[in-house]
Order: structure tokens, then C-alpha cells, then sequence
């Protein structure tokens, strides 16, 4: 608060009277000092409150103490049921059934040669018709 009161107490010597600026800097810090003592807060509420909050933090660290103690201690249990020895698998590949296997190929039926209409005289048509569509089918693996 000191300093504010130096700013305003020079400042208002200087309108009052240029060359007595120096005087009313000294006056206002004095009366800078004055006021901050009197608005601040006395010492043994302020050691109370940091008292408190160092109680709260001890607190804090002491719960996350045990907290790491207690993933530790789980941790470890669950280290050693991983590391059960592991059986190696069979020496040989095993044979792999695949998952597409082929279908039964099916024939389109024989197509009848239409009787010539008078417009189609002129016009050859195939007589039979055979196609092979291949076909396969999705097998899921077993288990």
C-alpha cells in the first residue's frame, strides 16, 4: 500500500505546489504504510489457514500412498497368474480345411428352338443353348 500512497500523495503536493512533490511522496508512504496495516488480515489467521491446507495435502499425499500400495500389491498377483508355464503347441502344422469350397456346377436347361415367324425367315437362331455357371459356397471354420 506504500507505494500507491507515494504515487498519490507526490502527485497532489505537485498541483498543489510544484517543488514540494518531494513532501507529499513522503506523506503518502507514510500513510500507505499506515493503511496496509490496518486492512491486512492479522498474522494467526493466515498460519491457521496455511496449517489447514498442509493438514488437507498430508492427507492427499497419505490416501495416494496407500492407493499405490494397493495396485502394487494387485499388479503382482496378477504378474504371477500370468506367467503360468506355457505348453508348446504340437511339433507338425495342422492341416487348414478352406473356408471356400467349391459347389456343384449347375447346367442351364436346353433352350427349344422357337417356330420361324414370317418376319424371321432369313434369321438363324441356335437351337440349344448351355451354359456353366461356377458357383461357390462359404464354409465357416469350426472351432
Amino acid at each position: 500500500m506504500w507505494m500507491p500512497g507515494a504515487l498519490i500523495g507526490g502527485i497532489l503536493a505537485y498541483m498543489i505546489h510544484p517543488e514540494a512533490w518531494t513532501v507529499g511522496v513522503i506523506v503518502g508512504v507514510v500513510i500507505g504504510l499506515l493503511l496496509g496495516r490496518v486492512v491486512r488480515k492479522p498474522g494467526g489467521d493466515r498460519l491457521a489457514e496455511v496449517e489447514t491446507r498442509l493438514g488437507e495435502l498430508h492427507d492427499r499425499v497419505h490416501w495416494l500412498d496407500r492407493r499405490v500400495t494397493t495396485l502394487e500389491a494387485v499388479q503382482d498377483a496378477t504378474a504371477a497368474a500370468v506367467n503360468t508355464p506355457v505348453v508348446p503347441p504340437s511339433p507338425g502344422p495342422e492341416p487348414i480345411e478352406p473356408l471356400v469350397a467349391p459347389a456343384e456346377a449347375e447346367t442351364a436347361p436346353a433352350v427349344e428352338p422357337a417356330a420361324p415367324h414370317d418376319h424371321d425367315r432369313g434369321a438363324t437362331r441356335p437351337t440349344t443353348v448351355s451354359r456353366r455357371t461356377p458357383r461357390v459356397q462359404v464354409t465357416a471354420p469350426e472351432p
